[in-house]
């Protein structure tokens, strides 16, 4: 139970918070814009405060059937209770009045009187919208501390890239192509295993050759690292367990199996190096070279919003004393809620799988790419988790913000699912 005084924005009671207004909450955080910068003008403060706004009513909105329940009003159902359902009502209510008084104003003294009052309003409601934000990130922290997300159904919504087109005097090897991409996609999402099949590539149009191959053509490399500090994240040896990650899963026979201690873009460049050095059986038109490779086991970025300020300010390479320790996700295919825990590494938070226990559930790892060379490299994102693909969340603009790194590179989009409406 926490106390609401919100008099502006016309909230004012007791809110014990449910379990549905709970998962709203999660959903509404990270679509919240941030903070004003300090010495903001009075114009881009009252965008953000009204921006804040129109995002919980908007949201609350879109969830109504979730709060609703059997209720027919808006109404609390007590006297001096808040909840959810009222919020829109009482955010309607506010900009009526503002936008009401802004008219008059406007019509009898015109637009710098009416500018003036939007700065008084900005001075009353500033603080209030704050102490929301604050009241909505309570309300999100579950019974075990931990934010909330859902997995998407049959994979998540995709970005497609093809390699720049560098013509024919300027030739860059696949290789060296694929690992510039994972490079720009490295400070969001960073691959811990790597499955590869190798086919031979026809010498004149690099394209695979059918029904040919060398005599290894599965590869499968991970890190070695990244599972054995996941391997004990806790007291609760059964927690531990559930939450260590599983990576080593190959889907085809008989792969050539190596750990090393870390994966990064150069150890991916030297292992696919190694893979491609087997002989062709027929080395006057064909030359061994990787054709399909997938990375479903990975560790994403989490955005701001998901973890408390304290991280953000700190330089250590563990997880502040006050930190969440975990995201809640909900499985697309069982709705099993999986406690995945936050990776510290130097001050940014994590998240990675999957874990033994999103295994068991068939969950996804958050951020899963696949790359095919069939006469061009293409590289795909699938973001897999709603973190980041909800509307207006920060976790979403990173990814538009890597996605437009690659196209500033010569990377052109070939596919994209349109919730990215921004890229399309």
């Amino acid at each position: 139970m926490v106390y609401v005084e919100l008099p502006e924005i016309g909230l004012q009671g007791e809110w014990s918070v449910s379990d549905a207004e709970r998962t709203v909450a999660a959903r509404l955080l990270p679509m919240l814009p941030a903070a004003p910068g300090p010495g903001a003008d009075a114009p881009t403060r009252w965008q953000i405060v009204d921006a804040t706004l129109c995002t919980v009513r908007d949201v609350i909105g879109d969830n109504g059937p979730l709060l609703f329940g059997g209720r027919t009003s808006g109404v609390p159902e007590e006297p001096g209770r808040v909840d959810m359902i009222g919020m829109p009502f009482a955010i309607g209510t506010l900009f009526a009045h503002v936008a009401d008084t802004h008219r008059i104003i406007s019509v009898n003294k015109g637009a710098a009187a009416a500018n003036a009052y939007l700065a008084e309003c900005v001075v009353r409601l500033e603080p209030e919208v704050a102490e929301l934000r604050r009241l909505l990130a309570e309300a999100a922290v579950s019974d075990v501390g931990a934010y909330s997300c859902h997995e998407h159904q049959n994979g998540g919504p995709s970005l497609t890239f093809v390699e720049p087109d560098h013509g024919p005097e300027r030739e860059v090897p696949s290789i060296d192509q694929l690992i510039l991409g994972i490079r720009r996609l490295w400070p969001l999402v960073q691959p811990i295993s790597a499955e590869a099949v190798i086919g031979c590539l026809d010498r004149e149009f690099d394209y695979p050759v059918s029904g040919v191959g060398p005599q290894r053509p599965h590869w499968f490399i991970h890190d070695r690292l990244s599972v054995s500090e996941s391997a004990a994240l806790g007291e609760d040896p059964h927690r531990a367990d559930d939450q260590a990650l599983d990576v080593v899963d190959p889907w085809h026979v008989d792969p050539v199996i190596e750990a090393v201690p870390q994966l990064s873009a150069e150890v991916i460049r030297s292992w696919l190096e190694r893979a491609q050095a087997q002989p062709s059986l027929e080395p006057e038109t064909d030359r061994v070279g990787w054709t399909c490779l997938w990375f479903n086991a990975t560790r994403a970025l989490v955005s701001h919003p998901h973890v408390p300020g304290a991280l953000w300010t700190s330089s250590a390479s563990t997880s502040p004393a006050d930190a969440t320790p975990s995201i809640a996700l909900e499985a697309a295919e069982t709705r099993w809620i999986a406690n995945v825990p936050c990776q510290w590494r130097d001050g940014a938070a994590w998240l990675a799988g999957p874990t033994r226990e999103m295994r068991r559930h068939g969950v996804r790892a958050p951020i899963t790419l696949y790359a095919t060379n069939y006469g061009q490299v293409e590289v795909t994102i699938h973001a897999n988790w709603s973190l980041w693909t909800e509307e207006r969340s920060s976790g979403r603009a990173a990814l538009i913000d890597v996605a437009r790194t690659l196209l500033a590179d010569g990377w052109r989009l070939d596919r994209a699912h349109e919730i990215f409406h921004e890229l399309v």
